[in-house]
């Protein structure tokens, strides 16, 4: 009895061991997990044209073979062996970039610089939640910039310079807590400038964008409240400065008044004394002529 009983306890657990081996084969892989990122690259490969055969490694059946995802050229994974940084700059590239690419989780650098990569800009990087830089410029990539980028908590780089993109600007991106660098000159953008909060800006060959630049923010940043304090201060100051000014010429005028009497007040002496030094020489004029009336010519000259 002991015999079977222990037959049976092991039947139970092989059957057991069958069951759970089959629900990992049959159950879809985690995000971010092993064969989830294999997949994944495969998938952004088949999406790419590979003209120079710089992708031809990316082949699930290497792995099988007992090769590693993080041997593959081009993908640099971290110590749990997720993809940590893929770059595929300058690699002669063109196609179009799959959306599969989302499901790199652990991803945080990511680079498809200088190629001829087409089509729109997959909103999935959203869902790259650790990504600190994206560089996808001097491509051919078209359509908007998704909105899902500015929801990165973590970036710090964004280039998307040099390529064809097209509408506004999303404001998510102008509120990114993390973003120190954003390139996106030479496209075809268009609408209103937000204010940024990146400390690097780049804007240029973008003419149909706005110059106008809206309101900022309920809360403004350091930069902007010490130029709205600077600028109190010089409110202050001039208002001081006027303040002295108005003052001075009060005074000037003030001056100039009293200058202005004592000039009017002289001349007027001055007339009054001419007129009586007139008057004084006009009487000794008389006097004279009715003393000279008095005399004949003929007494005037002294007979001998």
């Amino acid at each position: 009895m002991a015999v079977d009983k222990v037959r049976s306890s092991a039947s139970a657990a092989a059957v057991m061991g069958l069951v759970v081996a089959a629900a990992a084969l049959l159950s879809p892989p985690a995000p971010g997990s092993f064969n989830d990122e294999v997949n994944t690259l495969v998938e952004i490969k088949r999406a790419l044209n590979d003209p120079s055969g710089a992708l031809r490694a990316w082949d699930p059946e290497v792995i099988a073979a007992g090769d590693e995802l993080c041997d593959w050229p081009m993908v640099v994974c971290n110590l749990k062996g997720q993809v940590f940084r893929l770059d595929l700059s300058n690699q002669n590239l063109s196609g179009t970039l799959s959306p599969a690419i989302g499901n790199l989780r652990s991803m945080r650098n990511l680079l498809l610089c200088n190629n001829s990569i087409s089509g729109a800009i997959p909103d999935t990087l959203g869902q790259i939640v650790h990504l600190e830089t994206v560089d996808l410029s001097n491509n051919h990539f078209t359509g908007s910039i998704p909105s899902t980028l500015g929801g990165l908590a973590h970036l710090q780089h964004l280039k998307l310079n040099n390529n064809r993109l097209s509408g506004h600007i999303p404001d998510s991106l102008a509120t990114a807590s993390m973003l120190s660098r954003l390139d996106l000159s030479f496209n075809n953008l268009s609408g209103h400038l937000p204010i940024f909060g990146a400390s690097i800006v780049s804007l240029q060959g973008n003419p149909l964008l706005n110059p106008t630049v809206e309101e900022p923010h309920d809360f403004p940043t350091p930069k902007q409240a010490n130029s709205e304090e600077n600028s109190d201060v010089l409110d202050e100051r001039e208002g001081h400065i006027l303040g002295i000014l108005a003052v001075c010429l009060s005074i000037a005028c003030a001056v100039t008044t009293v200058i202005t009497v004592v000039a009017v007040v002289c001349r007027c002496r001055h007339r009054h004394e001419q007129a009586g030094a007139v008057d004084d020489v006009s009487s000794a004029i008389s006097l004279t002529d009715s003393g000279l009336s008095q005399y004949s010519i003929s007494s005037l000259f002294i007979l001998p």
